[in-house]
């Protein structure tokens, strides 16, 4: 082990050698967590929503939808009626 107070012109190659050792196997471990962390992020916030939405998606019934949005066709087919009659009044 070296001395914290000796400089890095005062190591031998060996000891300089180790240094560098601990320092690439510290860095290591940092990507490694790194790369982890932003592999639990993704999954938390990108592909749990998706997936979320599509089961919510499979599970609401749209005929409800689609009723309403048949009733507002029909809604603005019977306005243009009414436009129409109101245009063919005298003026």
């Amino acid at each position: 082990m070296t001395n914290n107070t000796m400089t890095n012109d005062q190591l031998t190659l060996e000891e300089k050698v180790d240094e560098i050792l601990k320092y690439q196997k510290r860095m290591y471990r940092a990507q490694v967590i790194k790369s982890v962390i932003g592999f639990i992020l993704f999954m938390v916030l990108v592909v749990l929503p998706i997936a979320a939405f599509y089961y919510w998606v499979k599970t609401v019934d749209f005929t409800g939808v689609n009723e309403i949005l048949g009733n507002i066709k029909e809604g603005s087919e019977s306005m243009g009626k009414v436009n129409e009659l109101l245009n063919n009044l005298p003026r």
